[in-house]
């Protein structure tokens, strides 16, 4: 995936369900792990400034929605869910996200105001 600004090429490496995201600038030169660990190919959306992304779940299988911010390098948790979830994506005004869910019969999910 080409980032906003078209400076670099985002991509997974890995193991299926332990992959890692990696950038490479579009110019040339050396990849660069940007995140250590990613749910899957799926699980992350590139903005402006940062990145959304579904890291693995934790030891008790909790997952999260995680924002990067590339300007300042911090990671901050948006939500914490108890149950399965993968691909991410965030509206154009970055107001909104949704996901999928492990809940084969669930409702379609919206988070609000999160920032």
């Amino acid at each position: 995936m080409e980032s906003p600004n078209s400076k670099f090429i985002y991509y997974c490496g890995g193991e299926i369900y332990h992959r890692s995201l990696w950038r490479m600038p579009t110019d040339g030169g050396k990849p660069q792990l940007v995140i250590k660990s990613l749910y899957d190919n799926e699980s992350y959306h590139l903005v402006e400034n940062g990145i959304y992304f579904i890291p693995e779940a934790d030891a008790t299988f909790h997952y999260s929605i995680r924002y990067l911010n590339l300007v300042t390098g911090t990671v901050q948790n948006i939500a914490t869910l108890d149950h399965w979830i993968n691909m991410i994506t965030v509206s154009p005004d970055d107001r909104s996200i949704v996901w999928c869910q492990g809940d084969f019969d669930s409702d379609l999910m919206l988070v609000e105001n999160f920032r």
